[in-house]
């Protein structure tokens, strides 16, 4: 099944894939893309979490616990949580690991769209 919008999946962005400021290493990833996406082509848009405070509050969302749903069996993503929505990037399904650690809830979900709105000057 594919991953769904909300959902979180570790990727492993190779260091030698980054350039510059870009995320790299194995860490967390919010879907943030609709499903069809997933399903049609087979990639997905995602936020990569990071639990290292950074300015920028406007487009660098704090995601709280009680916005958080761990998956069972798993380690979950507990602890502080920041979608780093100016590194959004378009990632093949391919590259995440096929457990899902979590998703996040709607009012959480609602506030990484309003990051993602800033970033991208939506209305």
């Amino acid at each position: 099944m594919p991953p769904r919008r909300g959902e979180v999946y570790y990727c492993e962005i190779p260091e030698r894939e980054a350039q510059g400021h870009e995320q790299y290493g194995n860490r967390p990833w919010l879907i943030v893309s609709t499903d069809c996406l997933h399903t049609d082509l087979e990639i997905v848009v995602a936020v990569p979490l990071t639990s290292r405070e950074k300015p920028n509050p406007q487009h660098r969302i704090e995601i709280s616990d009680s916005e958080k749903i761990n998956e069972p069996g798993t380690q979950g993503w507990m602890g502080k949580t920041i979608a780093l929505t100016e590194q959004v990037r378009m990632l093949d399904l391919t590259r995440l690991q096929r457990v899902k650690v979590g998703q996040i809830k709607p009012l959480g979900m609602h506030r990484v769209e309003a990051g993602l709105m800033h970033v991208l000057e939506l209305p």
